[in-house]
């Protein structure tokens, strides 16, 4: 099921305020949140998650106001990943995961977690990740890299394999090497496919444009632009919210970098940013 959100605002006293007319985050799409830092990306995505802020308008997740869900109702249909490190209990690899697979099981009806089946389907997922070695591992002694991973799966294992499910991610592929950022990205073609909602806060365009489908561009707290690439990842609309030149190239699925950068250009704020496809 799509996000609906209708007449938002949100504030942080006069030094930030969000505004939002209408937006939709549809199904079966990867849907980017751009924009330069302040802009309230991860700001938007933690008013979607249902964090306890105080905003006046409506967020509809399923088409459910999400201020009336319940923390298991809200658990039970989305997911969070977030870009910082949160204080965790001293669990394992394994039982961080694990935290997921419970809100996964609570959606049956008997609610009686099914320990061999799920140790099965984490086991599964600890393969798929290049985290097997690490199961038994604890949680506070990963890399930032690693960390990062098992919070994706852990979200991941939360949704189930439910088509109607929502996945948030905060910076998912930040600390990510190329390899297992391929891992990560192949999932989440898989979650689309089959029918999964995702909206993820993302710096990088290129990343961006190769990953998804559907993108949101943001500026000072507002929605500039959302839709396809067509419409949101153009020169004219890049150009006026980063304030630099932009040249997009051609059409294809891997875009490289060329990024003029002499300190003369620096100086004169002529840093051309081109995003190319190959």
């Amino acid at each position: 099921m799509s996000i609906n959100i209708t007449d938002l605002h949100f504030s942080r006293g006069e030094r930030f305020q969000l505004h939002v007319d209408r937006l939709e985050i549809p199904k079966r799409k990867l849907t980017a949140i751009l924009g330069p830092s302040g802009a309230g990306k991860s700001t938007l995505l933690s008013l979607i998650t249902g964090e306890d802020l105080p905003y006046t308008g409506e967020i509809r997740l399923q088409n459910k106001d999400i201020r009336q869900l319940s923390v298991l109702q809200a658990a039970c249909m989305r997911s969070v990943m977030r870009s910082e490190e949160l204080a965790w209990l001293p669990l394992t690899v394994g039982e961080v995961i694990e935290t997921g697979a419970y809100a996964a099981e609570q959606k049956k009806k008997s609610r009686q977690i099914n320990f061999e089946q799920t140790g099965f389907q984490i086991n599964k997922l600890l393969k798929q990740f290049d985290l097997t070695h690490l199961s038994k591992a604890s949680f506070d002694t990963l890399s930032s890299g690693q960390k990062q991973r098992v919070q994706f799966v852990r979200a991941l294992r939360q949704s189930n394999g439910q088509a109607s499910f929502t996945l948030l991610l905060d910076e998912p592929f930040s600390h990510q090497d190329p390899g297992h950022a391929l891992l990560m990205i192949q999932a989440l073609q898989q979650y689309r496919e089959a029918g999964g909602c995702c909206a993820m806060v993302l710096h990088d365009l290129n990343l961006a444009a190769q990953v998804c489908n559907h993108f949101i561009l943001m500026k000072e707290g507002e929605v500039v632009a959302s839709g396809d690439a067509n419409r949101v990842m153009i020169p004219e609309l890049l150009e006026e919210v980063y304030e630099i030149p932009f040249e997009v190239h051609g059409s294809g699925l891997l875009p490289v970098y060329q990024i003029n950068s002499s300190p003369a250009s620096i100086n004169n704020k002529k840093l051309k940013y081109e995003v190319g496809y190959v």
